[in-house]
């Protein structure tokens, strides 16, 4: 794997004195993502007010009145949903939305394994069948162009909600079609998560049904935005302008939230809920709640959510847990079978591809697996009878989801990001996918192969590592307002030079899962610990005295109930 390190840019002295009294180290931290003016440095710190965002358009318009509409008079409406973390954060609080206005809504999520993702025309039919006469889906549908042509057959209004990439720009003749991808300018919208759209129609929703009398409880749409930073960071969209603001008052919501289901899961997560983060959401709340739709039902997570019973709420968060303990299992099964299958016929190929009998459930956690480690697309998918459910994972550089509309006509429904799709297709029609991703990614591919940038932040010296080393200095202070952290805005990334190392080791995890604790000496004689996930297989790399350079994230844990500064290494070279 080719591994370039770049450095950021130094920030100008002006920029920084602009910013005071940031911390120096913050404010180049900024300066590194992009934010090279002052007023964008300041907006970017500040955060928007989320209670001005609203979508704009004539179909937003026609959903808000079509839903009230049909609030006011008793006409079922199907909230049709996705089956994780976003998607079902999505169904609670739109649920959550109408029932406050009296409506007479129920929740559709269709089963991964029977119905696969997105919309489906058996669902729809059973919908009407059963007197649904407005479907509004959240999170998925604005590429089932079939599926709307059978809700006009149907009779049905469908109101499409939704945030993927379009396909072709194209937009199905649905009642409403409300994604901010619409635009054919980027807004500040544009990357919204499905939640965040949804967020935006229910306090539309509100706002409006107020105003025409049909509260039938008050409510403070804020109070969703704990739903909202759940979502939003579980679908790792990008945490810059409203999806950060979102996200930041999102958290503060859920340290606080009186949700006994949320609160069952921080508790048997082991999470301190006063110092929950966006992290905190991604490593271990959106598995536990994504297990449900990933082995069983997504009814589950979606339960869990909206419950108000404490003992039920326990009952639930034991269920997901145990569900999430059997997925980190099965995920490594699937993915060293995928490993060994991918590298069979070349050691290098443009592209990770591999098929087999395996749990769909967790193809696409496998699939980052191999992406993660290879630094290559990767592609893993889950054959049952004659459909093959696949699901990829892409590196900077590569859209798979365009890769797979070159290989649509293969396929009999796809979707997704640049980084992330998922598609299915008929099992005859594997080997033939196969080829044309691999030529799709050979074409694509560099000429010395993919290179995972590690583009550091800053230069941090040992004076200033240890400023960092205490909890309250000025440092972390400042470094604590950059948070949250997650897609498009991560943690910041400090590039350590002048180390010894003293001593290396591996701990925990197989052979080739274990990790990596080198104790090094800095230049003025500080020791410290640099712990390296899943980098076990690299131990061989360095000895006992050995010059060393290595980029780190800061992180704080408790330490017999003290706050520790921990150096998580990312990678590490001896130069030279």
């Amino acid at each position: 794997m080719n591994r370039v390190w770049q450095l950021s840019p130094q920030a100008p002295e002006e920029f920084i004195h602009a910013l005071a009294p940031l911390h120096r180290l913050a404010a180049q931290v900024v300066y590194a993502r992009g934010f090279t003016n002052p007023e964008a440095a300041q907006e970017f710190l500040n955060t928007a007010d989320v209670r001005t965002a609203h979508l704009p358009g004539k179909d937003f318009s026609l959903a808000v009145e079509r839903l009230l509409r049909a609030a006011a008079t008793g006409e079922q409406i199907a909230i049709y949903g996705d089956y994780d973390v976003d998607g079902v954060t999505s169904c609670a609080l739109l649920n959550e939305a109408l029932a406050l206005l009296g409506a007479q809504s129920r929740v559709y999520i269709p089963n991964r394994f029977d119905e696969g993702y997105g919309l489906n025309t058996a669902a729809l039919e059973q919908l009407h069948s059963q007197g649904v006469g407005v479907v509004v889906t959240v999170d998925c549908g604005v590429r089932g162009f079939a599926e709307v042509e059978r809700a006009r057959q149907l009779g049905l209004d469908l109101i499409i909600t939704d945030h993927h990439e379009l396909e072709d720009g194209r937009v199905p003749e649905a009642f409403a079609v409300v994604n901010p991808k619409q635009e054919l300018e980027a807004t500040a919208l544009h990357s919204l998560a499905g939640v965040g759209v949804t967020y935006l129609l229910a306090k539309a929703l509100i706002e409006r049904g107020r105003r025409a009398g049909m509260m039938r409880n008050e409510a403070d749409p804020s109070a969703w935005l704990e739903l909202v930073a759940l979502g939003t960071v579980a679908d790792m969209v990008s945490l810059i302008g409203v999806n950060r603001a979102l996200t930041q008052r999102g958290l503060e919501h859920l340290r606080h939230t009186q949700r006994p289901g949320l609160r069952a899961l921080m508790s048997i997560a082991g999470l301190n809920t006063a110092a929950l983060s966006a992290e905190h959401i991604s490593f271990a709340l959106a598995p536990r709640l994504n297990a449900a739709g990933r082995l069983e039902s997504a009814y589950q997570a979606l339960n869990l959510l909206l419950t108000s019973n404490a003992a039920h709420a326990q009952e639930l968060a034991r269920a997901l847990d145990q569900h999430n303990r059997y997925r980190q299992a099965l995920t490594q099964q699937v993915f060293e079978d995928a490993e060994q299958r991918a590298l069979a016929d070349d050691p290098q190929p443009p592209l990770l591809f591999a098929a087999g009998e395996y749990h769909v459930g967790v193809v696409g956690l496998a699939a980052q697996r191999l992406a993660e480690r290879h630094y290559q697309p990767a592609v893993v998918v889950g054959v049952e009878d004659n459909l093959g459910r696949g699901s990829c994972r892409s590196v900077g550089g590569f859209h798979i989801t365009r890769a797979l509309d070159i290989c649509r006509g293969l396929l009999l429904k796809h979707g997704g990001h640049d980084m992330a799709a998922g598609f299915t297709v008929n099992t005859e029609h594997i080997p033939l996918l196969k080829d044309c991703l691999m030529r799709v990614a050979a074409a694509h591919r560099p000429p010395g192969g993919w290179q995972r940038l590690f583009r550091a932040d800053a230069m941090l010296d040992a004076l200033t590592l240890r400023e960092c080393a205490i909890w309250d200095s000025p440092a972390m202070r400042s470094l604590a307002l950059l948070q949250p952290h997650g897609s498009g805005n991560p943690r910041p990334l400090f590039w350590l030079k002048g180390l010894k190392l003293q001593r290396a080791r591996i701990f925990g995890g197989s052979s080739k899962e274990s990790h990596l604790r080198l104790t090094v000496r800095d230049s003025l004689g500080t020791l410290w610990d640099l712990k390296g996930w899943r980098m076990g297989t690299r131990l061989a790399e360095v000895s006992v005295g050995d010059a060393l350079e290595a980029l780190v994230h800061l992180e704080w844990s408790a330490w017999n109930g003290e706050p520790r500064l921990e150096l998580q290494m990312v990678d590490f070279r001896v130069p030279g």
